[in-house]
């Protein structure tokens, strides 16, 4: 199908989406009236059947999600420990080279600098690592764990109060190949399972510290605006904090349950 421009597209991307919500529509009320339909009535609702399927299928390969780019200030809520929960379902996107890789969050952690012992900057320590935590909410904050793995982080609240987001697992949504291309020896399932896997999956490195989460940059954020599946969101203690003291306790680490993010967490 040609179009003569984005507008001609965008008017027959919407006839074919209200086209198949009537058409299934239809169909179903056929159904739900027509126990003793005459076979005249069976083939008209097997056509009207085939075209809604057609169109289904059709309209889930040629239209992308509607979504709504996260802006800044919604990093700079206060309360990180709601902010990590609430991220659960957001879609994290990256492009580099004009190519585009997303996920959907499916397992954050939070970190508060004031009064948690497991985050890098408790008690307002600064060092070159943690600088970047003291920027205003909305910035990325990248470093590398074991000197191996970069993990990617959400600088939230006000500047100057270090707090951030860590982002562990995504369920994977565009770019799928090329993340296989970036993690070979991963199976399907597990391109994005776990903080230094998706990373590498969706091509972050420490290059992307302290830049801001907007599309210029080439790593932003969006929320879905079209319907999602329900689910619930787990709470449990975080990963790799023992040192923490009583405070590798507080139950910040959030998961999406439902669907098919559970299959994309990390392991434990």
């Amino acid at each position: 199908m040609r179009f003569h421009n984005a507008q001609s597209a965008v008017n027959a991307h919407r006839f074919l989406y209200y086209a198949f919500l009537k058409t299934e529509t239809s169909v179903t009320i056929a159904k739900l009236r027509c126990e003793k339909c005459t076979r005249k009535d069976k083939i008209l609702i097997k056509v009207h059947l085939d075209l809604a399927l057609y169109l289904k299928e059709y309209i889930g390969s040629h239209l992308k999600p509607i979504t709504l780019l996260l802006p800044l200030s919604y990093f700079q809520h206060k309360d990180v420990v709601h902010l990590a929960q609430d991220l659960i379902g957001k879609i994290l996107i990256t492009e580099t080279d004009g190519i585009q890789t997303s996920g959907i969050i499916v397992e954050t952690e939070a970190y508060r600098g004031a009064d948690d012992r497991a985050c890098h900057a408790f008690n307002y320590k600064r060092t070159a690592r943690t600088e970047t935590m003291f920027l205003e909410g909305g910035h990325a904050y990248v470093y590398l764990c074991y000197g191996i793995h970069s993990l990617f982080n959400i600088v939230v609240n006000r500047e100057g109060e270090p707090d951030a987001v860590l982002i562990r697992a995504l369920e994977p949504l565009e770019g799928i190949k090329i993340m296989k291309e970036r993690r070979p020896k991963s199976k399907n399932h597990r391109i994005t399972s776990g903080p230094g896997c998706l990373t590498k999956a969706m091509g972050i490195s420490l290059a992307q510290n302290a830049l801001p989460l907007i599309s210029s940059n080439g790593i932003w954020l969006e929320e879905p605006n079209s319907p999602t599946p329900d689910f619930k969101i787990e709470a449990r203690t975080r990963i790799g904090v023992d040192y923490a003291g009583e405070d590798a306790k507080r139950l910040w680490r959030f998961l999406r349950v439902g669907g098919n993010s559970e299959k994309h967490r990390s392991k434990p």
